[in-house]
């Protein structure tokens, strides 16, 4: 049988076989395994590298986020500090304005008062002595034109006449006419 017959061509193609997986062997063991051990090595090492440096950097960043909010912090202070300094400056600054419209309100109150009680003293001794002489007129004529009422007895009158008065005003009227 021809297919038999080739048996010296098995043993130079085992040989060639093993010669080329002996190449193989020795190219990836030499070789190409310790290149890829080296390389996977270096990318152990970068990504444990670089996890520490992002590490590193969050911590950094923790760092200066929390020096970031203190100093947040310590600017509110100062706004709030700032802020309730003009509040107070700015009511002692209205206080000390009321207290001074408050005085010249005052002032003017009391100088419109003395005025109003001026006109009211002024007004009622007008008015006491158009009463007394109307009185002495009417009297003169009742009794008779030689007859003469006394100018200060007919004031007592016309003052009690007053005092007698219900009214409020007058009767602070008829103390400030007594005064006069």
């Amino acid at each position: 049988m021809p297919q038999l017959e080739q048996f010296d061509t098995y043993l130079s193609q085992i040989f060639w076989l093993v010669v080329t997986f002996g190449v193989l062997y020795f190219t990836m063991s030499r070789v190409l395994i310790p290149r890829m051990v080296s390389i996977l090595e270096a990318r152990v090492f970068q990504v444990e590298s670089d996890q520490r440096r992002a590490e590193e950097t969050k911590l950094e960043a923790e760092e200066f986020g929390s020096r970031i909010a203190y100093m947040v912090s310590n600017a509110q202070m100062e706004g709030d500090r700032m802020r309730s300094e003009v509040v107070l400056f700015e009511r002692e600054k209205t206080e000390k304005r009321l207290v001074e419209i408050e005085r010249q309100i005052a002032d003017n109150i009391a100088r419109s008062e003395t005025r109003l009680a001026e006109q009211h003293d002024r007004r009622l001794r007008d008015a006491e002595k158009e009463i007394a002489e109307v009185v002495q007129k009417v009297l003169a004529k009742v009794l008779g034109s030689d007859y003469r009422v006394p100018v200060a007895e007919v004031r007592h009158c016309v003052r009690e006449q007053i005092d007698a008065l219900p009214d409020a005003q007058a009767q602070v009227a008829a103390r400030q006419v007594r005064k006069g």
